[in-house]
């Protein structure tokens, strides 16, 4: 499809979101699914944009630290680095906002990202319940926040 009817994360229903753990000093990647033409971020009429923000607050703050996204036969690869002041235990919000010429808004979509160390000592648990951040178990270690100049 010239513009996409669907666009969410791999292995999610539409409209959920996506909580994950991340590395410190190295790259993170988020896998999407879409219907779109391989050529939705790269033509030349009419192209797909993404723009990654981080969530401060109430704040989207432009996020620098990604590359742009990859699309192949439906599936859609984003690459990112957490910010230089996140530490081991915090909770870091993202949010990509898709946009093209057919779309009258943004489609929202929030990624979780953990920071912590570079290995693990145990592998993660398959059948844990996925928690939202509106959930009462979800807690934040520590939110990060930026100051602006």
């Amino acid at each position: 499809m010239r513009f996409p009817t669907k666009f969410h994360f791999k292995d999610r229903d539409p409209g959920k979101g996506l909580q994950r753990d991340a590395h410190l000093n190295s790259q993170t990647r988020i896998s999407f699914v879409t219907d779109a033409e391989n050529d939705y971020f790269k033509r030349d009429e009419q192209p797909g944009t993404m723009t990654l923000y981080q969530v401060v607050g109430t704040e989207l703050v432009p996020e620098k630290n990604w590359r742009s996204p990859t699309l192949f036969e439906g599936n859609v690869t984003l690459s990112l680095a957490l910010p230089a002041e996140a530490a081991v235990g915090d909770i870091v919000v993202y949010e990509a906002h898709v946009t093209d010429h057919s779309r009258l808004r943004a489609v929202h979509q929030s990624v979780f990202a953990v920071g912590e160390g570079r290995t693990r000592s145990a592998p993660p648990n398959p059948k844990r319940p996925h928690r939202s951040r509106t959930s009462p178990e979800w807690k934040p270690a520590r939110m990060l926040s930026r100051t602006r100049n």
